[in-house]
């Protein structure tokens, strides 16, 4: 069997994408006829939905201009790429039309992020004058605190850290992206995740989100390693235990988003004979 993992988008076009064509001579369709009939769009696979919104955001003039020679080949007649103009005459975030072949783009992009948190109260942070540099917003490096202590909170959670048995978690490698800056007030969420569990390594994702809107801030892969005795050892059972079953719930809520995509996909391409683009790296 051959797979293809990949996030999915659908482009709905808007009143004015319909003006346009009027105006070029394409008069023989409504509004409704384009909704119905719109592009799909599979991008590289996302861990995030703010992955998927930041190459809309990237290519949206390539995007755009994919739309429109669908219609016309002619770019002398072709509106500005702008995205202040793209944004009105077609949507990633418009409302659903009645028919079931155009549902809410964000439930798609929702869908077809596999991280779900299903392990975890959040752990919450204020940000404070202290936290900022001489730029006005959080330093890099105090995001590695709030990861910190967010692991922390993880393991307690759980109840991991009285069953160590002596032995320690280290961190060997932190794969952190930084996203979006934060100031003074805002409020930050650390949700965990366990991405990677082994005998003797464990990865935990770590998404740093504002608590008003969801956007991420940062995120970050985080390898730890069970020492004992300065030297590498495995993880006590009862510990590996619950990190392998928190890791399979996870892979659970990944396969179930995975088909909820397959399933919505369905109802956009089949029943709206919409195409499908390929949106290459």
């Amino acid at each position: 069997m051959y797979e293809v993992n990949r996030s999915a988008f659908l482009l709905i076009p808007q009143e004015p994408f319909l003006h346009w064509l009027h105006s070029v001579g394409v008069r023989d369709v409504t509004l409704e006829d384009l909704q119905a009939d719109a592009n799909a769009y599979l991008t590289d696979p996302c861990d995030h939905v703010d992955d998927v919104w930041d190459i809309i955001e990237h290519r949206t003039a390539e995007i755009f201009a994919a739309e429109l020679a669908d219609w016309c080949e002619d770019e002398s007649l072709w509106p500005d790429l702008h995205p202040d103009i793209s944004k009105r005459m077609v949507s990633t975030s418009a409302p659903p039309p009645s028919s079931p072949t155009c549902l809410p783009n964000r439930w798609r992009a929702k869908a077809s992020c596999p991280l779900k948190r299903t392990e975890m109260e959040d752990a919450v942070f204020r940000i404070r004058g202290y936290h900022l540099d001489g730029y006005g917003h959080v330093n890099n490096a105090r995001y590695l605190e709030f990861l910190e202590e967010a692991r922390w909170h993880f393991f307690e959670q759980h109840g991991l850290l009285g069953g160590l048995d002596g032995v320690q978690i280290v961190v060997a490698r932190v794969d952190i992206r930084y996203r979006r800056s934060a100031a003074a007030s805002d409020v930050l969420t650390v949700r965990n995740c366990v991405k990677t569990i082994e005998l003797r390594l464990a990865v935990i994702r770590e998404i740093v989100s504002f608590a008003d809107s969801g956007k991420t801030a940062a995120q970050a892969d985080v390898t730890l390693v069970p020492v004992s005795d300065g030297r590498s050892t495995e993880f006590p059972a009862a510990v590996f235990q619950t990190l392998q079953q928190m890791f399979r719930s996870r892979k659970t809520a990944a396969l179930a988003a995975a088909a909820l995509v397959c399933g919505l996909l369905a109802f956009i391409l089949i029943p709206g004979h919409a195409r499908t683009r390929l949106l290459a790296a």
